[in-house]
């Protein structure tokens, strides 16, 4: 297409399903490589320069395959982590999750909920409001910059602590807020009670996931190669934000 510079990733061995990003050739921008040293996946990443005194914007396109792999939507999830660091990020494509309600943010399937909670920890906020392609959502806007998108006071929640917390209502403008015995900030999951028992269970669901992910990828068992394994990518699960759910 003349004026604009195109970006591609075929799907290999299959026909359909790549994905393509056309930008303006006025625009300085190059493709960025996340996570091309694992698990494939049908992304493409790219950094648009912006303008003097403002961050570049990454921008990410995605196709996900209604049976794709649980270790391919894992590696998907990391470069949308590494993706979320930049000032601005854009991530939009076909993401295949049929059973999210986006209204409350809830989803049925076990690999729907996991991207849910994928996209809750790198603060990203998916912005399309009706259905894209027979009556489901399936094509997904999602950004956290908030100069691009409104306010959503759906999603607030009022937590109330304490043994002697009278409870009150709150309004944000003029719509009340629901309260919440239970929720999540900053990837730690925290309930009026103060009871991390919840959390627990969650980093530890974690860890035995990329623990069972490691030990079915390598097959050298010695301390020399399983030891910077853990230390790189389990042991970071275990230990975020425990000054606060496991304090000594």
């Amino acid at each position: 297409m003349q004026g604009y510079k195109l970006f591609r990733k075929d799907r290999q061995g299959k026909r359909g399903g790549g994905v393509a990003l056309y930008v303006n050739d006025q625009l300085e921008c190059m493709e960025l490589h996340l996570g091309m040293d694992e698990e494939p996946t049908k992304s493409l990443w790219v950094r648009i320069k912006g303008k003097a005194g403002k961050g570049d914007i990454i921008v990410g396109v995605c196709y996900r395959p209604l049976d794709q792999e649980d270790q391919a939507n894992e590696a998907l999830y990391r470069q949308i982590g590494a993706a979320s660091h930049s000032k601005a990020l854009v991530l939009m494509g076909d993401f295949n999750h049929l059973d999210v309600c986006w209204r409350d943010t809830t989803a049925g399937h076990k690999q729907s909920r996991r991207f849910l909670e994928s996209i809750d920890d790198s603060f990203l906020l998916q912005v399309i409001e009706e259905p894209t392609r027979r009556g489901a959502m399936l094509d997904l806007f999602l950004t956290h910059n908030e100069n691009r998108i409104k306010f959503d006071k759906a999603k607030c929640k009022v937590l109330h602590m304490g043994r002697h917390n009278p409870k009150h209502n709150y309004r944000l403008g003029g719509e009340w807020i629901e309260s919440s015995p239970e929720e999540k900030e900053l990837g730690v999951l925290v309930d009026e009670k103060l009871n991390m028992s919840q959390q627990y269970a969650c980093a530890a669901q974690k860890a035995n996931c990329i623990l069972g992910c490691t030990k079915s990828s390598m097959t050298s068992r010695s301390r020399e190669v399983i030891l910077p394994l853990y230390s790189a990518l389990l042991r970071p699960h275990l230990k975020y934000c425990i000054r606060l759910w496991g304090p000594q």
